[in-house]
Parts: C-alpha cells; structure tokens; sequence
C-alpha cells in the first residue's frame, strides 16, 4: 500500500500461495489517478512482486483490460510480456475482455 500523509494513494494486491506451476497473481493494482506519473505504481508493483517471490512464487500472471494502454505501458516496462490469454468477465453487469501478461519474477 501507497500511503502519504495518512491517505492511501495506491495499493496492490497478490495471491497468497503460488499455483502448480510455480505462477503467483497479481490481482489488483490502483493509483489515484491524481498521482500517475509519480513512480507509485512501479514501486507497487516491486512491492507485489517481493511479496510473490516471498511465497515461492517463479512466475507472476496479470489480467489487464482489453485496450487499456496506459495500464500495458507500465506492465511492459516492469517486465510483464502478453502472454497470448484471453477470457471475457462480468464486472457489476458490464462485460470486459482481459488480456494475460506474464513474468519471471527472481
């Protein structure tokens, strides 16, 4: 979690325990959007990434929205490579297309 001044300005969330393959998840990762630009969301995503290695996790997996380039950019220059998934899901009634990424993780 981002926090400054006493207020949560970003935060990212990971899967407890690795699948069989060694893959850990990275579930949610969120920035004000006041704040993009700062680093936050690459310090985040080291955080969440420390935190897959610590459960023994080899490899990490993401699901980003369809089309959002912004989320991509940051992913991609972390290390994060489409991996070729694709699922539609139901979110509050909407349906989203998501794309897979992957990484190694140290």
């Amino acid at each position: 979690m981002a926090v400054e001044d006493g207020v949560v300005v970003g935060f990212a969330t990971v899967t407890a325990r690795p699948d069989p393959t060694g893959a850990g998840e990275l579930l949610a990762l969120y920035v004000d959007p006041e704040r993009w630009g700062e680093g936050i969301g690459g310090r985040l995503l080291a955080r969440a990434r420390a935190a897959l290695v610590a459960q023994g996790c080899t490899t990490a997996t993401l699901w980003v929205l369809a089309g959002n380039e912004r989320a991509e950019r940051l992913y991609r220059r972390d290390g994060w490579r489409d991996d070729g998934r694709r699922r539609s899901v139901e979110v509050w009634g909407i349906d989203a297309d998501e794309a897979g990424f992957r990484r190694a993780l140290p």
